[in-house]
Formats: C-alpha cells, structure tokens, sequence
C-alpha cells in the first residue's frame, strides 16, 4: 500500500513556524524603531513581543508615519488593550 504526500503539517511544526515568523517580524519592528528614534525605552521594547503577530505587522506599517516616540507609546497603549 502506497500512501499519498502529507497534506499537512503537524500543529506543533506550524506552531514553531509562526513562533518563528513572529520572532522575526518583532526583530525587524524593534530594530526599525531604534533607526527611526536610537533609544527606545525598554518598556515599550518590552511590550512588542507580548503583542499579536497581526498586530506586529500593523505596527511595522505604522511605525512609518511615526514622528516622535510618544507616536509609538501611544499607538501601544491603543493597541495592548485590544490584544
């Protein structure tokens, strides 16, 4: 008996994908802050990998209409109670 090609992956592989893909984005977020600004607090460092991996996407697109770090405070205090 010949069995077809796996369709899917297992929910653990797929989870550690998205882990890692998050991992990721919230590495290229913090590192986009720190060219725009140089020093960003650690306490709103802290709160980027505690958000969603939709919200880190929203808030790599954001963050380039972003002036001033109170646009990065704010747009987190908006954003954290909506996780």
């Amino acid at each position: 008996m010949m069995l077809g090609p796996i369709t899917e992956e297992p929910r653990a592989v797929r989870e550690w994908k998205e882990e890692a893909s998050k991992k990721e984005a919230v590495s290229l977020v913090i590192r986009l802050l720190k060219r725009r600004f140089g020093e960003v607090p650690d306490v709103s460092l802290a709160k980027i990998p505690q958000l969603s991996i939709e919200q880190v996407e929203t808030l790599a697109e954001d963050l380039l209409d972003f002036t001033v770090l109170k646009d990065l405070e704010d747009w987190l205090q908006q954003n954290q109670s909506n996780q």
